[in-house]
């Protein structure tokens, strides 16, 4: 006795056409994964070694520079220290917190200057050696 029904039974329409294809491909899609592995795409097409699934978390970072008429400070949200001097040669970061950067002042300096370094605006794009 059979509990499920062939195919062939149904009467084809339009609509069951594309059905029964989505069907055998999704069937041929499941025999390559099979067959290579759970990951096939990736056998035939690895990822980009500069991709990661999982970047490391950003961290905000008070950076300056220092020229002779005064230094400009900024907060710059990077994954470490060494992210912002490696592609804003010109910037120093800060080790410690300065002592005139008081709570209102932090405030009033992330609202005006706060900048990330992935999507760098305003006076970070300016300063930035990969816009020229």
């Amino acid at each position: 006795m059979r509990y499920f029904p062939d195919v062939a039974d149904y009467p084809v329409r339009p609509l069951d056409e594309r059905v029964v294809w989505r069907v055998q491909a999704a069937s041929f899609l499941v025999a390559i994964q099979a067959q290579h592995g759970f990951l096939g795409w990736e056998a035939y097409n690895p990822p980009d070694e500069r991709w990661d699934p999982y970047p490391p978390p950003k961290h905000t970072h008070l950076a300056y520079h220092d020229d002779t008429s005064g230094a400009v400070w900024a907060f710059i949200e990077a994954r470490e220290a060494a992210q912002i001097t490696s592609r804003f040669p010109q910037l120093q970061v800060a080790r410690e917190r300065p002592a005139w950067l008081t709570p209102e002042r932090q405030r009033e300096l992330a609202a005006s200057m706060h900048f990330d370094i992935d999507r760098p605006t305003g006076w970070l794009a300016e300063i930035d050696p990969e816009r020229s």
